[in-house]
């Protein structure tokens, strides 16, 4: 039951990995996909330096994308990389979602941040881009004791009212 207007409309979810099946996407009347690839743990998963080539991919996937006729949602997150989660073990403290990361910790913001800003340079003139998924499921509904406390000290002070 989606429509737009009076015409229904069908979601169609194809992994990002599919891309064999890209083609059929338009003759099902799809028109956007998500491109994935940007999370820091595949572009920095051998130290703090985003690895070019790889970026290199995630444009090539974009452009692809792109000459078929379809959208490209970028997404981002999911996971750290291994030497970050080493370094700061309690990145992982989170109560078990699907980001498997406390998106709260200051070093996972400054890497995801990092990695945003290298992806969205390398993008910046493709016109096949539609939009940036930041944070995809993050799941805000189960944070980390850190994102809770930083959720209860914005909220301090705050009044306001809700209305069925």
């Amino acid at each position: 039951g989606w429509y737009v207007g009076k015409r229904p409309v069908f979601l169609i979810g194809l992994n990002q990995f599919d891309t064999e099946w890209l083609p059929d996407l338009l003759r099902l009347g799809g028109n956007l996909d998500t491109a994935g690839g940007g999370a820091a743990a595949f572009l920095m998963r051998n130290g703090p330096e985003l690895e070019a080539a790889d970026i290199d991919v995630l444009v090539a996937n974009v452009r692809r994308r792109a000459e078929l006729g379809i959208r490209s949602n970028v997404l981002f997150g999911h996971r750290m990389p291994k030497w970050i989660t080493e370094e700061h073990p309690d990145i992982l403290e989170v109560e078990g979602h699907f980001m498997f990361y406390d998106i709260d910790h200051p070093a996972a913001r400054r890497l995801t941040c990092r990695t945003i800003e290298a992806v969205a340079a390398s993008l910046r003139n493709e016109p096949g881009v539609t939009c940036y998924d930041l944070w995809n499921e993050a799941a805000f509904n189960r944070m980390s004791e850190r994102g809770r406390q930083r959720f209860r000290n914005a909220m301090r002070g705050s009044t306001f009212a809700l209305k069925a």
